[in-house]
């Protein structure tokens, strides 16, 4: 999902917003490779071991911590992480009045990237079924969905 090349890209840019952000004499650890391969392998897992809360993962109650997660990455770190993370580049970033504004700026090259990934490795059948489903939203963004036929109507 995440050539070699596009981690070493996330891990430039989250630098770059760490630079950004605490200035060039910051004192806080960078961003590697491999934290990065960890960082999105956590975030792998727990969207298939679904806990309330992401410190959940490394509590000290038995039943409830995840030792895979919590032995590969501290929740310091994680939490760095989480807070730090960045896919873009702030600082070149179009004005909404700008011709080449993007709603998706900030995770448009994962999105590019994960697309370019999928069609290379993805190779279905002759025989397939594809369905959709709306997930409710009643939020605010200006990316919602209205379609009346469906059972749920907005999301």
């Amino acid at each position: 999902m995440f050539p070699p090349d596009f981690l070493e890209e996330l891990v430039y840019q989250s630098n770059l917003y760490l630079t950004q952000k605490f200035g060039v004499d910051h004192r806080r650890e960078k961003f590697t490779s491999l934290e990065m391969k960890q960082f999105l392998g956590i975030n792998l897992v727990m969207g298939i071991k679904k806990l309330p809360s992401f410190k959940d993962y490394w509590s000290s109650s038995l039943e409830i911590r995840d030792n895979y997660i919590s032995r590969v990455m501290s929740l310091k770190r994680f939490a760095f992480f989480l807070g730090n993370f960045h896919i873009n580049d702030n600082s070149t970033m179009p004005q909404k009045k700008d011709p080449n504004y993007d709603k998706l700026y900030k995770v448009r090259p994962l999105l590019d990237r994960l697309s370019e990934t999928f069609a290379k490795y993805y190779n279905p059948i002759e025989h397939q079924s594809i369905d959709e489903s709306m997930i409710k939203f009643k939020g605010r963004s200006s990316m919602k969905q209205y379609i009346p036929q469906k059972p749920i109507k907005r999301g």
